[in-house]
């Protein structure tokens, strides 16, 4: 692949497209944002995504009610961490790991934790501040391609999707998540899933190979 663009411009990219997401307040505080990656690159995600068997089954809540007559699961996902990702061909590996990276940037979170303010506010409380010490100021969503929607998480936020035809093979999308390191266990918590996710990629590796 052409390396078009780096991870810095992609960044700025990214957090533009945040920055200048439309903001709405029913149900509940939330951005939709359009264009989240540049076309050419966004192409370019299209064109190496990674195979069926490149996915594991979900798990926790997101696995109840999942699974299709033949037994296999219908939500799947792989993780844009380098551990994970490693195991594709070198060529997706080179789009995917940038996508990741992005992704993952303190400039991308930044934008999203100042964007969310008010979401943020309302979850922890009016106490909560923007990374740079100030305060907050004061439907239904397309699945179309290269846009997304980004909410705080709380007692009344929810997300779903409608049931599809025969006729769409596979619903693909980014879950970007942020998890709150509150005490030591958290912290810990948070860490073990991580390591203990890319030991089950690790022997499902094996398994394939």
């Amino acid at each position: 692949m052409k390396q078009s663009w780096s991870v810095k411009e992609l960044t700025e990219f990214v957090a533009d497209s945040v920055q200048n997401a439309r903001q709405g307040s029913a149900p509940f505080y939330h951005l939709q944002f359009d264009r989240v990656f540049p076309s050419d690159f966004y192409a370019e995600m299209l064109r190496t995504m990674p195979d069926d068997n490149d996915y594991r089954p979900m798990s926790g809540k997101s696995k109840m009610g999942s699974s299709r007559p033949d037994g296999k699961p219908t939500r799947t996902k792989i993780d844009l961490f380098p551990e994970y990702i490693r195991h594709l061909p070198a060529e997706k590996v080179a789009v995917w790991d940038v996508v990741g990276r992005v992704l993952r940037s303190e400039k991308v979170k930044s934008a999203l934790i100042q964007k969310l303010g008010p979401g943020l506010e309302e979850r922890f409380g009016k106490d909560f501040q923007l990374p740079d010490g100030t305060k907050p100021k004061r439907m239904r969503m397309p699945f179309a391609p290269n846009s997304g929607y980004a909410f705080a998480v709380w007692n009344d936020t929810w997300h779903s999707a409608d049931p599809v035809g025969p006729e769409v093979r596979t619903r693909d999308s980014i879950l970007l998540t942020y998890f709150v390191d509150r005490g030591i266990w958290r912290t810990l918590r948070n860490r073990a899933r991580r390591v203990g996710n890319f030991l089950l990629n690790e022997l499902r590796s094996l398994k394939r190979s």
